[in-house]
């Protein structure tokens, strides 16, 4: 055989080589991302196990499939959920708990070191997708700055920005998931959301009159619309983060404990604005759909204590509303507390190290210049641990 023939065969076999290597890659591209190990699943014990049986192996099949399609949907490129399923260094836990959850529909805990998400067994595919996709937010800005309700070194006004702000978040994609996602059977046909008095009705009947009144956006505008709607109204309407759950974190942070008394958490406070910021721009890459340009940071947070004032008139008590607590004195009050108590019994509520940690890292993003702050050097912290536990 020539030179020439064989110089034709080996390209035709490089030629072809290549071409199986695009199919290949083709076939990969389009393969679900592996259920890595790293979200792992936890049927809490109870002493009568009929209190809390586990999942069946169809209620695990439809948890697995909601994980899935989080994970590998394109719109939901920059969700946490696809970082928990790939990295091993980041640990989240499934807890089915119907017990503790009640009164409530499902719940983000940490529990260093890994995350909990409580959630209920025996439910749809939809509760799955939308739950997943909000709770998955908290614990990623969890893993990232710590845990917001613990972080009353800021004053009270920035604390409860910053809790409901995250919450406003969380919500948005929750609305936007029941949408995005055909999985989950809708009503095309109710409308006037005013009238509604449920999720899934209210969101579904959001849609419905959006399309109806916008028949030329197609149904990514209109979800995304939609979560952009329900953010504004979680940021500015009296819901009920804003009349009870806040005001009652708040009642215990600024009202029972002092973390904001410890002085090197002046640090922290002094930067609080950038660090708020930092959030703000960290929540927004979460998010599957575009927020409006004029919900900005600034927006929100110009208006926030005008809001605040509103929310305090739908108050049972002055006590339960976020008002109260910022203009109440916390740190004349935590002061005398400490005052009067011996240094054997004078507690200070520190963050948890892993917090410090957390802050740090995201201080030296902000300012690579800031001093990290470590508490866990100090001697008084050393002592009260000693005396008292880690995280009393």
């Amino acid at each position: 055989m020539d030179s020439c023939c064989l110089l034709a065969n080996l390209y035709n076999y490089l030629y072809y080589l290549y071409v199986k290597s695009l199919v290949i890659l083709a076939v990969l591209a389009t393969l679900a991302l592996p259920l890595d190990a790293e979200i792992r699943f936890r049927t809490q014990a109870y002493s009568n196990p009929s209190e809390n049986p586990a999942p069946t192996q169809a209620n695990m099949n439809l948890i697995n499939q909601a994980i899935r399609s989080l994970a590998n949907d394109q719109r939901l490129a920059n969700h946490p959920i696809r970082w928990y399923l790939n990295d091993p260094n980041l640990l989240a836990t499934i807890v089915f708990d119907n017990p503790a959850l009640r009164n409530f529909e499902v719940a983000a805990i940490i529990s260093p070191p890994g995350n909990d998400v409580l959630m209920r067994s025996g439910e749809t595919l939809g509760y799955y997708l939308r739950y997943l996709a909000h709770e998955f937010v908290h614990i990623e800005m969890q893993e990232k700055y710590g845990v917001a309700a613990w972080h009353s070194f800021l004053s009270p006004e920035d604390y409860a920005f910053n809790f409901l702000m995250e919450e406003a978040f969380a919500m948005a994609i929750d609305y936007w998931t029941h949408l995005a996602f055909p999985e989950i059977p809708k009503d095309p046909n109710i409308r006037i959301w005013q009238q509604q008095n449920t999720f899934i009705t209210i969101t579904e009947a959001m849609y419905n009159d959006f399309k109806a009144q916008n028949p030329n956006m197609n149904a990514s505008q209109i979800n995304a619309r939609v979560a952009t709607e329900k953010f504004h109204m979680i940021f500015t309407r009296a819901s009920g983060y804003a009349t009870k759950t806040i005001p009652d974190r708040m009642a215990l942070n600024y009202g029972e404990r002092n973390t904001f008394l410890i002085l090197e958490y002046g640090a922290y406070r002094a930067n609080a604005d950038a660090l708020l910021r930092h959030r703000w721009n960290f929540l927004v890459s979460l998010m599957p759909f575009t927020l409006p340009a004029n919900y900005t940071y600034d927006y929100f947070r110009n208006r926030f204590r005008a809001d605040v004032i509103e929310w305090a008139k739908y108050a049972p008590s002055p006590e339960q509303s976020i008002l109260y607590w910022l203009n109440y004195d916390h740190v004349g009050n935590a002061r005398r507390k400490a005052a009067a108590l011996t240094d054997w019994d004078r507690i200070y509520q520190y963050l948890p190290r892993e917090d410090e940690v957390k802050l740090n890292r995201v201080m030296r993003e902000i300012n690579p210049y800031f001093t990290p702050i470590n508490t866990g050097d100090t001697e008084w912290r050393q002592w009260q641990e000693r005396q008292h536990g880690r995280y009393r």
